[in-house]
C-alpha cells in the first residue's frame, strides 16, 4: 500500500478504539451495506446489524463522527463527504489492508528523517 494511501486511510478513519478495529471495521462495513445509494434507512441498517439497538447505535455513532446527515429525522439520512471517504476506503480495501494502515507508523521515518540534520 503507498504511504498517500495509508496516510488517507488514517486522515479519514478517526475512531479511537485502541487497538479493537476489527469490529468496528466490520460494523461499519455493514452499515454502509444497508444503504441504497448515498441514502440510508434505518430499518435497514438494524436489520443488517441483527440487533435493533446496535443498528441505532451505530446511525448516532456515524452521525457524531460526521459521516452522516439527516433532515428532520436521524431514521432516515445520507452520507456527507467525509462519510464518502470512508465508504470509498471499505470499497477499495480488505478489512486486514484497513486495520494494517491504521496500525502504521508513518511519522517514524519522518523523524529519523529530522535526526539526521
Amino acid at each position: 500500500m503507498e504511504k498517500n494511501e495509508i496516510k488517507w486511510i488514517q486522515d479519514t478513519w478517526d475512531f479511537d478504539v485502541y487497538g479493537e478495529e476489527m469490529p468496528l471495521i466490520k460494523a461499519v462495513r455493514t452499515f454502509f451495506d444497508s444503504f441504497s445509494g448515498k441514502k440510508y434507512d434505518y430499518r435497514k441498517v438494524m436489520s443488517n446489524m441483527g440487533n435493533e439497538a446496535l443498528g441505532l447505535l451505530l446511525i448516532h455513532v456515524m452521525d457524531e463522527y460526521g459521516n452522516i446527515d439527516y433532515g428532520t429525522s436521524l431514521r432516515f439520512g445520507w452520507t456527507t463527504e467525509k462519510g464518502e471517504h470512508l465508504r470509498m476506503i471499505l470499497q477499495h480495501y480488505t478489512d486486514e489492508k484497513i486495520y494494517d494502515a491504521i496500525h502504521t507508523e508513518l511519522y517514524m521515518e519522518d523523524e529519523e528523517n529530522e535526526s539526521e540534520c
